[in-house]
């Protein structure tokens, strides 16, 4: 599990841009992997682009997993920070 330390509304903001950033580009770049895979199993040539494309399919998951941790956090801070409670 990570650890995340969401202060206020605009450090979670600050996280999540930075991770949409970032996952917009992995998302890009799986894209054209699977172009280019797509383009060598036509072509008839071996497909070993196959093996960066499940790499980057197994970060992009990752990624949704840690977002999905990220909100969990997010709302027991904010949950807590409503209480009085520190976390």
């Amino acid at each position: 599990m990570n650890e995340f330390n969401f202060n206020n509304r605009e450090t979670y903001l600050t996280f999540r841009a930075a991770w949409k950033k970032e996952y917009n580009e992995l998302s890009q770049e799986i894209r054209n992997l699977k172009a280019k895979w797509t383009a060598e199993i036509r072509s008839g040539r071996g497909g070993t682009t196959i093996y960066s494309l499940i790499r980057k399919r197994r970060e992009a998951n990752a990624m949704m997993q840690l977002l999905a941790e990220a909100k969990i956090e997010a709302a027991c801070q904010w949950t807590a920070s409503r209480e009085g409670v520190v976390a």
